[in-house]
Order: structure tokens, then sequence, then C-alpha cells
């Protein structure tokens, strides 16, 4: 089960710019509130520049879904809308 989503962006990213509204959108719907979401950029923030190392991420925006242990579930590149993003919270 998904405890942990991770959305990696970048500010220069037109496609994470249209993301970060799913993302944000989803993350504030009340039946996902036992989950946590977190953003970063890729650049910017020194936790997303870990991230995309330790996940070979090679593109952006990227979603990372985890486990109650911090295992690594599903990853999945692009812009993906809201029904993707929820069936992988299901």
């Amino acid at each position: 089960m998904v405890k942990k989503v991770i959305d990696l962006h970048a500010s220069w990213c037109q496609p994470c710019k249209a993301y970060s509204k799913t993302f944000e959108t989803v993350r504030n719907k009340e039946e996902y509130k036992n989950i946590v979401f977190e953003d970063y950029d890729i650049e910017d923030d020194e936790i997303g520049e870990d991230l995309v190392t330790k996940y070979g991420v090679r593109s952006v925006p990227t979603t990372l879904f985890f486990d109650e242990n911090e295992n690594l579930l599903h990853s999945m590149a692009g812009n993906i809308s809201m029904g993707e993003l929820e069936k992988k919270l299901a």
C-alpha cells in the first residue's frame, strides 16, 4: 500500500507546472489524508538532487510511490493524469 508520494520537478519544465496542479488536487483530497505527499525541485533542493541520483530519475516530472517502509513501489515519468495518479494510490 502506498504511504508516501514524491513529485520531482524542475522550475523550467512546462509539463511539471501542469502536473503540479494535479498533484496538489490529489494531495488535498480527504481520502488520501493518510498518505504523505512531498515535492522537490531537482535543481534547487538537495533532497530532490539526492532522490534523482538514488532512483536513477532521467526525466521530469517523475512521481515516486513508496510503502510504509520507504521501499519504492512505482516510478512514473511524465505529466500523468489525475486518474492515473489516483489509480496508483488505490
